[in-house]
């Protein structure tokens, strides 16, 4: 247990009845496991190993798979549910352990033939094609998919990153160090998503929440920042000013708060006079790929819109935590 954070117990819900709770789901919540051939544990606290090190859509090799054993915790299953709607599930990290965990589901297009030609790569199994533009219709893309999958701009296509329908896809993601927790969760399929940041360190305490949950994919309406934010900053040492909430300079000027906005105009409140909150106010416009992925993102305010499949995803990846992949896990474009 990291020092100082306790994982949250309640379990997100969602239109599909999954829970965001770190867990196997194939025995739950009306849903069955569609093909052991894409079903992989590896270093997952009360499971065993299961088709660790390429995973038996991969056939077990790990040269083909760009695969390696590293000890992180690794779950993921193809799932099928009472309507015949079929999802990836795959949960990445320990919290508990490391800190980090990350638990994603993601729709695949009903009625999309098997990803591998041939009924499989290695000629078994039903492993469906999730709702983005990866291809996976050979070898040789499926290897590149994972030996380079920061690839973007003209290899979007290859790899998929970023091209998800996200009304296709659930997650949740925990991360701490003991002083700074983080959590980002999207537990309904057609809703945005809500951010939650803190801080807990000698002299400082922070507190940020953005709640997206209550707004469409279609709705560009940005939130209420009365409502559906919080953004607060307090000075906690010994040697802080004393929380006076006078003029600018005096004591407490350090601190600040969104939260008020009445009264004499304090450091605190200027911040939440002038702001211009614009979190949720953008729109997804589906794409052509499957489940309509590869689509395109357009912000309220008309400054334009942001395309996925154009970013540098590559800037995100430390090779120093990627040493084995000899072909380049972290190469990107020419960028």
């Amino acid at each position: 247990m990291v020092a100082g954070v306790s994982v949250p117990v309640n379990q997100q819900a969602n239109a599909a009845n999954f829970d965001l709770d770190f867990q196997r789901d194939e025995t739950v919540n009306g849903v069955s496991r569609l093909s052991n051939d894409s079903y992989i544990v590896c270093d997952m606290p009360g499971l065993s190993d299961v088709n660790c090190g390429g995973g038996g859509m991969m056939g077990g090799g790990t040269d083909l798979s760009k695969a390696h054993i590293d000890g992180s915790t690794f779950l993921q299953e193809t799932l099928v549910d009472v309507d015949g709607t079929r999802y990836w599930h795959i949960i990445v990290g320990d919290y508990a352990a490391d800190g980090f965990a990350q638990e994603v589901f993601i729709k695949s297009t009903t009625g999309t033939p098997d990803c591998f030609s041939g009924g499989g790569m290695m000629g078994g199994g039903n492993i469906p094609c999730s709702d983005s533009l990866a291809d996976t219709s050979s070898q040789s893309t499926v290897t590149r998919n994972m030996g380079q999958p920061y690839q973007a701009g003209v290899n979007a296509g290859l790899t998929g990153t970023g091209t998800a329908n996200p009304n296709s896809t659930i997650f949740r993601q925990l991360m701490s160090d003991g002083e700074i927790t983080y959590e980002f969760i999207k537990d309904q399929f057609d809703k945005k998503q809500k951010l939650t940041q803190n801080i807990s360190a000698p002299g400082i305490a922070v507190n940020f929440m953005v709640d997206m949950s209550t707004l469409t994919f279609n709705d560009n309406t940005p939130i209420n920042s009365a409502t559906q934010m919080i953004n607060s900053v307090e000075l906690t040492g010994t040697d802080a000013p004393a929380n006076s909430d006078t003029v600018f300079q005096q004591a407490g000027a350090g601190n600040f708060d969104m939260g008020i906005g009445t009264g004499i105009q304090t450091s605190r409140e200027l911040a939440t006079v002038n702001a211009n909150v614009t979190a949720g106010g953008y729109i997804y416009t589906p794409g052509t790929g499957p489940g309509g992925s590869g689509g395109y993102y357009s912000f309220e305010d008309g400054s334009g819109g942001f395309d996925p499949t154009t970013e540098w995803s590559a800037a995100f990846c430390d090779p120093s935590q990627n040493p084995i992949w000899g072909d380049g896990a972290c190469l990107g474009d020419s960028r």
